[in-house]
């Protein structure tokens, strides 16, 4: 079950940087862990950040613990860049997003079907940061080539990534807004986020049906908050309007997942 801390502060945390030695101060589950690191997120960039890497956590063995990595399956669609191979266990060719580019420590890259762990000191892997994104601009994303790059053992996939990713982004969304509840004085923001992630223990998260509902209750949640936030004039307006749809990312993948 996750402790509700009895105070919060609010500090500005500004950078990526800042940000990942907050959730290092995280523990448990990737459930646990993703709302602790909410609470501690203070904008949705850093929100986004704090899901992913507890879906990173679900879907695959063998994470280091206060490490974190990028699912990188994306490639250019134009073919001006070669997509990842494997041949000999060595991996060529480039994916074209990865999450949180400037501060990972590894990377997931699929090839041949198969996933594949690679850290970020191993030979011929190369990361380029894009420049600032609109959308959660506060997040460094980028690509990651690859240059005849040994590529070990393949992972172990616990979790179809395509439900860990908004399963754990609904607990970081629900660890944000019971923050945000706090701090707008939003009794029922409060309690109805510290609801929803006492409802996720009991869901099946391999049916995207059973987790579809609780989403559509998070990203309407969120609406709630960013309305408070306008109405407000409060600091964090400006974020919502800019980046308030990230609640509500993964209704239409949930629909087709279930259908």
């Amino acid at each position: 079950m996750i402790e509700w801390p009895t105070s919060i502060k609010y500090d500005p945390v500004n950078t990526e940087a800042e940000f990942k030695v907050l959730w290092q101060q995280t523990s448990g589950s990737p459930l646990s862990r993703a709302v602790q690191a909410g609470i501690r997120a203070d904008r949705l960039s850093w929100v986004f950040i704090a899901g992913y890497q507890s879906a990173v956590r679900l879907a695959f063995d063998k994470i280091p613990g206060n490490e974190w990595w990028s699912f990188a399956v994306s490639e250019d669609k134009s073919g001006q860049l070669s997509g990842v191979t494997i041949h000999d266990k060595r991996l060529s060719g480039t994916k074209t997003w990865v999450a949180a580019c400037d501060n990972v420590d590894g990377v997931i890259v699929t090839a041949a079907g198969k996933c594949f762990l690679l850290p970020r000191s191993r030979h011929g892997v190369v990361f380029n940061c894009y420049a600032e994104s609109r959308f959660l601009p506060d997040m460094s994303t980028g690509k990651v080539t690859l240059n005849n790059t040994e590529s070990g053992q393949a992972a172990e996939i616990n979790m179809d990534f395509r439900l860990a990713e908004p399963f754990a982004l609904m607990a970081a969304s629900a660890g944000y807004l019971w923050r945000e509840g706090s701090r707008l004085e939003s009794k029922m923001l409060r309690d109805e986020a510290q609801s929803v992630v006492e409802r996720m223990h009991d869901l099946d998260t391999t049916e995207a049906n059973t987790i579809g509902p609780l989403y559509a209750s998070v990203a309407d949640l969120g609406k709630h908050c960013g309305k408070i936030a306008v109405e407000n004039e409060d600091s964090s307006q400006a974020d919502w309007q800019q980046n308030g749809r990230l609640l509500s990312l993964y209704r239409k993948s949930l629909s087709e997942h279930t259908n």
